[in-house]
């Protein structure tokens, strides 16, 4: 089944379905459970067949990609035990593990990665604050090697533009669910009350940080697709309407992180893009049109800001400037921590755990139990200042590592249009780890596939 939603050319078959699922799923939520256990027994074969037998790992990680990508979607839907809340990083650390499979591949394979799961080693049997259960071991711990494992399986591996374009629209599809079911899940306008807080209502019942960061990508993932013509929908125009409807529902969820990241992200590929050496051979190639698809993507964007901000009486503008009820009746004074959230004082938290703990850190899961500002038992959001405070130079080492890695594989690509969406889905996945942590499996799956080595077809 995976195969026919890869190899298809006409995609509005799909879309529809994936439409009708998250429509589907708002009424009987059991539906993505049915769904994700028949995708799973209809692929089987075909990946026993081209990955166990024939060695090809295209099939497998696309099955692994497009499954894990439902993961908030069944969040929503609570679809937890039978569908694992965490779902992404088991999937992300059997997909690494199945590397231990081939023992040839193995030896191809860098040491580097490896390495990084080391590094993470220690904190994990540190705890300075002696009251981190297992489990909170197992939930702080197993995003960073979920990913790791998932760029230990990807290492090496080359791809053309048509698999890299598929791999994305297998992420797009289930954010199509998910806008749907939103939309479906949003009371009467009559009855929304906006206030100056995220609006869970308007999130489909759930998180709205999680959802708002799904839309958010979904918002870009439409515009990569409409300013190239891949009619992930089937249909061009249909793709840039898209981009309005993920931002409108993004909007007026009143969570800033997800939108903010998509929105800048939409600007870094399309400057690195016309940019790229290769530009001019692939507008007559394909006949595009950057500068108009820009700007229509930015008015359709901007329209369904403007759309949002008359429904809310303006809340919305105020909350995107960071003010909240207390600012605005004087009672506190507008900050960088006000603006954040909580998460700048969360993040100074993090830092003074980090200058007296320097070598090994607290200890995962640790950080917020010995955190002595306001943000006390405050879960960090930002999984940078969390890794130095709870590994400490081990977690700075992790850091460096990852972005000297990506850059490295940037500058082997070439400064090419290949190039301009491994930035771009780099810099979503690092942007989401600033604002949501490893909650979600979009930091994992962006960075990865922002590693991928690109063949030249053109």
């Amino acid at each position: 089944m995976i195969v026919k939603i890869i190899e298809e050319r006409n995609n509005t078959f799909w879309f529809i379905f994936h439409l009708f699922l998250g429509i589907g799923c708002s009424f009987f939520p059991v539906l993505i459970i049915l769904f994700l256990c028949l995708i799973l027994l209809l692929s089987f074969n075909k990946i026993i067949s081209t990955f166990l037998v024939n060695g090809s790992k295209v099939t497998f990680l696309a099955l692994m990609i497009y499954v894990s990508s439902f993961e908030v979607f069944a969040r929503m839907n609570q679809a937890s035990p039978l569908i694992p809340w965490e779902l992404s990083k088991y999937i992300y650390i059997f997909v690494g593990a199945t590397t231990l499979l081939n023992f040839n591949a193995l030896l191809k394979k860098s040491m580097i990665f490896p390495f990084m799961l080391f590094l993470l080693l220690p904190g994990a049997f540190l705890d300075l604050s002696m009251e981190v259960s297992f489990s909170q071991i197992i939930f702080n711990l197993f995003g960073l090697i979920g990913l790791i494992s998932l760029l230990f399986f990807m290492d090496g591996i080359y791809v053309d533009e048509d698999i890299l374009n598929s791999f994305l629209k297998l992420i797009w599809l289930p954010l199509t669910s998910i806008l749907f079911y939103v939309i479906i899940k949003t009371p009467n306008y009559s009855d929304l009350i906006f206030s100056l807080n995220a609006n869970q209502i308007t999130a489909g019942g759930f998180g709205s940080n999680q959802v708002s960061t799904m839309l958010g990508a979904g918002m870009f993932l439409s515009f990569y697709a409409w300013m190239n013509k891949l009619n992930f929908s089937g249909y061009h125009t249909l793709d840039g309407i898209l981009i309005g409807l993920f931002a409108y529902q993004g909007f007026m969820t009143f969570s800033r992180g997800g939108m903010i990241i998509g929105i800048i992200s939409i600007f870094i590929y399309f400057f690195l893009f016309r940019g790229s050496k290769d530009y001019l051979f692939l507008l007559k190639r394909k006949a595009l049109k950057p500068f108009y698809f820009f700007i229509t993507a930015l008015i359709v964007i901007i329209t369904s800001y403007i759309l949002i901000l008359r429904l809310s009486d303006g809340a919305v503008a105020k909350r995107y400037q960071g003010e909240t009820e207390t600012t605005l009746s004087g009672e506190k004074l507008k900050t960088l921590n006000t603006i954040t959230t909580g998460r700048y004082d969360i993040m100074l938290g993090d830092l003074e755990l980090w200058d007296n703990n320097f070598l090994f850190g607290t200890g995962v899961g640790a950080s917020k139990l010995l955190r002595k500002n306001i943000s006390y038992k405050s879960a960090s959001h930002n999984e940078f200042s969390r890794l130095v405070a709870e590994h400490g130079l081990f977690g700075l080492t992790f850091i460096i590592i990852l972005f000297y890695l990506f850059f490295q594989n940037y500058l082997s690509n070439g400064r090419t249009i290949f190039s301009s969406i491994l930035v771009a889905m780099f810099f979503i996945g690092v942007g989401t780890m600033l604002h949501s942590s490893m909650r979600t499996f979009i930091p994992t799956i962006f960075i990865s596939l922002s590693f991928l080595k690109i063949k030249r077809v053109l």
